[in-house]
């Protein structure tokens, strides 16, 4: 069911710069709020460290290796307007540019729909924007997992994504590895969870791609069903990565999903744009496995 749009969220845009990510959480926004707002909770799905104060003039801080890089500046993370249970601003510095992020909290039948804006008079990083791979990609996944489903999944380690050793991800799925790697190679299913990526070079001429490998493949290295495939995997601008899927049954029913990408981007940004794109292919093909919901259904961008 597509997301039910809301009148009274914020819909005029706050900066020259704006991304914006909408989150269907199967909690109330009492459940929501204590997860954005305690500093137990903050740390348990987002960050290693959180102060608050929340109050106008407050702080809302968090940091550590699973939070994109911020800096130590004068207003960072000071609280501009609160609304208890309904409404969240403050600053964050990312980069040299000051940026400002809201979160909107909307009631629907016991359900959350979370509205996170972030704004600023120019981007701060690389050329983010609601299609582009940013932050939130992977954090409200792991918000809406950590909520439902009592622990977080795949939190993102800035570090090693910026680092130029091959990157893997991870992520535990409560089904059967064939049922996940029906997933992969059922065309209808993977058009259904897996779209095209801005990042990412599809075929060309209307060709397809081979089943399994995703959007922006040419060509299997390897398979071994329902345990591994080896694919590549064609850039925008041209380079061309290796990319392993490994499929393992854990001794209850659940299959532990890994994604390896053996050749990283020269560039640090481009290395963090794609792992945040490949943790949140993850975390897609988690949601669509566990609950039979595509993320057009539980998420809007």
């Amino acid at each position: 069911m597509p997301l039910i749009q809301v009148s009274s969220l914020s819909k005029k845009r706050r900066g020259a710069w704006e991304i914006r990510r909408r989150e269907k959480i199967l909690f109330p926004p009492e459940r929501v709020w204590s997860a954005l707002t305690e500093p137990r909770e903050l740390t348990a799905w987002w960050c290693d460290e959180a102060e608050l104060d929340l109050r106008p003039g407050g702080i809302y801080s968090f940091s550590g290796k699973t939070v994109y890089p911020t800096r130590e500046t004068e207003g960072n993370f000071e609280i501009l307007d609160i609304e208890d249970l309904s409404r969240l601003e403050y600053r964050w510095f990312i980069a040299e540019v000051e940026t400002t992020v809201l979160y909107e909290l909307e009631s629907n039948l016991e359900q959350t729909e979370l509205t996170v804006t972030q704004s600023a008079e120019r981007c701060p990083v690389w050329t983010s924007s609601d299609s582009q791979p940013n932050w939130w990609w992977t954090a409200l996944p792991t918000l809406r997992t950590f909520i439902e489903d009592g622990a977080p999944e795949l939190r993102l380690d800035y570090a090693k994504a910026a680092a130029k050793s091959p990157q893997r991800f991870e992520a535990s799925i409560p089904t059967y590895a064939w049922l996940v790697w029906s997933k992969l190679f059922d065309p209808a299913e993977v058009q259904r969870w897996w779209p095209p990526s801005p990042l990412a070079m599809s075929p060309e001429g209307g060709a397809e791609p081979p089943e399994g490998c995703g959007p922006a493949s040419r060509e299997v290295i390897s398979l071994e069903p329902p345990q591994r495939l080896e694919n590549d995997w064609h850039w925008k601008d041209g380079s061309v990565s290796r990319i392993e899927w490994g499929l393992t049954e854990t001794d209850g029913e659940d299959t532990l999903v890994s994604i390896t990408d053996h050749h990283p981007a020269e560039e640090e940004a481009d290395r963090i744009q794609r792992a945040i794109y490949w943790a949140s292919t993850l975390l897609s093909l988690l949601q669509v496995s566990r609950t039979g919901s595509a993320p057009e259904e539980y998420q809007e961008r």
